[in-house]
């Protein structure tokens, strides 16, 4: 199995930001950026992020997009370049109610905290952090 770190993973999601509308969704990009939030946080929180960052783009169908992203010598195709945490994949009941970006008509549809340690992300368009509805 390919060796990478949790840090080449984040900064290979990081160089695809402008494409995670297409290719992860309005919802996913707030998602993704969550996960850069969250990583920023502490070390096991960084390596948890790229885990979750991973198996995320895994579930959208985009690995590969990811992996172009990695440096030379990651695998392509099928091969896992992770090993999930144990209990990374529980997902908690969401604790904390919907955001929504401040800008009046904004199309970023409304987020909602879907696994524990995520912070409320930035609306990808306006760049303006989430608020409550």
């Amino acid at each position: 199995m390919f060796d990478i770190s949790a840090v080449d993973i984040l900064q290979a999601a990081e160089r695809l930001r402008s494409r995670w509308p297409s290719l992860l969704s309005l919802e996913g990009a707030l998602e993704a950026d969550s996960y850069l939030s969250m990583a920023a946080t502490s070390e096991e929180n960084t390596e948890q992020a790229a885990n979750l960052m991973l198996a995320f783009f895994e579930q959208h169908d985009a690995l590969d997009e990811l992996r172009d992203e990695l440096p030379l010598g990651a695998p392509k195709g099928t091969t896992r370049l992770y090993t999930p945490l144990s209990g990374a994949s529980a997902t908690p009941v969401a604790t904390s109610g919907c955001y929504r970006c401040p800008e009046h008509d904004c199309p970023t549809p409304p987020w909602t905290r879907q696994r524990a340690g995520q912070r409320v992300p930035h609306c990808p368009i306006h760049g303006k952090l989430l608020v409550k509805q």
